[in-house]
């Protein structure tokens, strides 16, 4: 221990009381410079100078001393667990401990869990470990930018290990608390924690206990939630294991969470009136929790404010959040957190993917309120006065025409009644709507954005504009055909977002300047046009599962491309024939066919192009075919590309996972 420290003294005298000699001793041998350990000093402090102290002494360390009751192991650096060497122990809870570590296969850092499975499971021995490891696995399955990615799993001693993606940043309440922020900002942000949370409940598995410490902003600006710990699969696959009731009465830490009576409850500040009730946890006590943690960032305090959980919970029974009642967070979006909290998890939203929704549609609302006012008098002038629009119009009105025949309320209600007619259920099709809802709202606010940098600001040229709406018009014959696929309602992608190229592309100034512009020669481009219909349906068909369909459909093309002298294009084609024909079982020709397709898409300077041929191309040598060291050359040069990208969050979470998925190849290697 350190000397004279009175935190170390403090706990000391407690665990006399409490802990057996080998206990004290690992404790004593790990107390300095351990946040959580001295975050249990103050819990403790407080504990031992409150009524009735002597009875609750011991629901405390059964709530926040859990790892030294049962032995967790606390490695040193240099040990090995699995492939994985211990850099340094980054914090300590009930669920186990947490480690930096290296991963030498990879060359890389980790987050390493180490996780308790009698703790994690309710349950001991061999049964439990199994459950935990089918849930890390189902974690490692949950692809998502806004999810930590989980790169192996595995079992150590008595324990389960699981190697997570090292997110270089800081917990979303460490984001909050470095210098003021917005509450654009702070929604920007939430939004993005909480389409990981939408992605796992789509995956059916609950968290449970989110809180601003459990999700993680690295400094490319990404969301990653995390901690994971306490997730369920959805459906009370095992009821034996649902908690008992937090004791009315209970003189617990509202902060600390709670792995009691062999059950993991959550974090009783966040936690929602049906966990606490020992009722479980699906979706919406997610939603709940989220909509906690959101308020708080916005306004500063909690909803439901009190020093105690038997003050918090007689407030969350009123079920009236306390607004502030001066803030500048507007009224819609304060609508929507007031749903998103009620007491009962069914006059919540119906699913978190709706809420989300909700919001954005406030924030945007928002946005385009304040533009209308900026704009006095409903009157923008242009260019010293040279021209004058009334409101309504003006030359970059009608954006949202565009999507017409493509997402409007005709093409909508033809999808959801083939869907629902197909027989998916509601919640497939109120998915669907989401995504393509926020992907119609991103191509008119990117459509409008491009118009107004010509039109309205004078910020790039003529030939520019001619470029971004050329880019544009591809992705809208990208989402007519899905669109048209849909309305099939047979077979549907889960992740439409992942399905369309992003909208992202057509603002990348410099990208369309040097090989993405539009054909010069008009029958050149009229060519295009046509071209880029027909590879828009390869890739709806793609999307849909029916890669046989596909394939034909690409391979047609694929003649008919060698023929235009359009480098983007052609790549393209030649990206989506290569991986049609890597899941038809041609491997040699889908490997020629996606080095063909990087070097087209060097010719047009497609950085991104040139990145996801060269994943795809990973996964096939290295991964399916075991040629690590050709496979190992490429993921070096992919990310060079990525790191130019800067902000590509997709591709940098595909290049994640495209590593992680080398990992097993390297370890059977070797």
């Amino acid at each position: 221990m350190s000397a004279g420290c009175p935190e170390d003294e403090l706990l000391a005298g407690f665990v006399d009381r409490t802990l057996s000699v080998a206990e004290q001793e690992q404790v004593e041998r790990h107390i300095d410079g351990c946040a959580s350990c001295r975050g249990l000093v103050a819990e403790l402090m407080r504990a031992d100078h409150s009524e009735g102290a002597e009875e609750s002494d011991a629901g405390l360390l059964d709530t926040l001393a859990s790892p030294f009751q049962t032995g967790t192991l606390l490695l040193a650096q240099g040990e090995k667990v699995g492939r994985f060497i211990v850099l340094d122990r980054l914090g300590v809870g009930g669920m186990g401990v947490v480690y930096a570590a290296h991963d030498p296969q990879l060359d890389r850092k980790v987050a390493l869990k180490l996780l308790r499975a009698d703790v994690a499971q309710g349950a001991p021995g061999d049964e439990a470990r199994q459950r935990l490891l089918r849930e890390a696995k189902a974690m490692a399955r949950l692809d998502h930018p806004n999810v930590i990615g989980v790169h192996d799993t595995g079992t150590f001693g008595d324990e389960i290990f699981v190697a997570v993606e090292f997110v270089d940043g800081v917990t979303l309440r460490g984001w909050r608390e470095q210098k003021p922020r917005s509450w654009r900002e702070v929604l920007a942000t939430y939004l993005q924690a909480g389409r990981g949370l939408a992605a796992a409940h789509a995956a059916g598995l609950v968290h449970r206990d989110f809180k601003p410490e459990n999700a993680l902003i690295g400094k490319d600006g990404r969301v990653r939630v995390t901690d994971f710990g306490l997730v369920r699969a959805a459906g009370n696959l095992w009821p034996s294991l649902t908690p008992a009731p937090v004791p009315v009465g209970a003189n617990l830490p509202l902060e600390a969470a709670l792995t009691r009576a062999n059950a993991i409850l959550g974090t009783p500040a966040y936690m929602a009136p049906e966990q606490l009730e020992g009722k479980g946890a699906d979706e919406r006590s997610d939603q709940f929790s989220f909509s906690v943690s959101l308020f708080e960032a916005l306004y500063g305090t909690r909803p439901y404010p009190g020093k105690t959980l038997e003050e918090v919970r007689r407030q969350v029974k009123r079920g009236k959040p306390a607004f502030p009642v001066t803030s500048k967070v507007p009224f819609r979006v304060r609508r929507v957190l007031a749903k998103g909290l009620s007491p009962s998890p069914f006059d919540r939203h119906s699913s978190m993917e709706t809420m989300l929704t909700e919001l954005h549609r406030a924030r945007v609302f928002v946005a385009r309120r304040s533009i209308a006012l900026a704009l006095t008098g409903g009157l923008a002038v242009v260019a010293a006065g040279v021209a004058v629009w009334p409101r309504g119009a003006g030359p970059c009105s009608g954006s949202e025409q565009k999507l017409a025949g493509v997402w409007d309320s005709a093409t909508q209600g033809r999808v959801r009644a083939a869907v629902l007619g197909a027989g998916h259920p509601e919640a497939v099709w109120q998915g669907l709507e989401s995504q393509l809802g926020e992907w119609s709202r991103n191509f008119v606010q990117a459509h409008r954005e491009a118009c107004e940098a010509t039109r309205l600001r004078g910020e790039q040229s003529d030939a520019m504009l001619d470029a971004r709406m050329f880019c544009l018009e591809g992705r809208l014959k990208e989402g007519r055909a899905l669109v048209e696929v849909l309305a099939g309602g047979k077979e549907l992608p889960t992740e439409v977002g992942q399905e369309l190229s992003p909208l992202a592309a057509c603002s990348d100034l410099e990208a369309l300047r040097l090989g993405l512009a539009p054909p010069a020669d008009v029958r050149v481009r009229a060519r295009v046009d046509e071209l880029q219909e027909r590879l828009a349906e390869v890739k709806a068909q793609r999307a849909a599962g029916a890669w046989v369909r596909a394939r034909e459909l690409a391979a047609r093309l694929d003649q008919r491309s060698a023929e235009v002298d359009y480098p983007p294009l052609r790549a393209e084609i030649l990206f989506q024939r290569g991986v049609l024909e890597s899941l038809g079982g041609d491997e040699a020709l889908a490997e020629r066919l996606l080095e063909e397709a990087m070097l087209s898409a060097e010719s047009a300077r497609d950085d991104a192009l040139v990145a996801n041929a060269a994943l795809s191309l990973i996964q096939l040598v290295g991964v399916r075919q075991g040629r690590l060291p050709e496979a190992m050359r490429l993921a070096r040069r992919v990310e060079g590309k990525v790191n130019r990208l800067g902000g590509d969050r997709e591709l940098r979470a595909r290049l994640e996972r495209v590593l992680g998925e080398l990992a097993p190849s390297q370890a059977t290697a070797k």
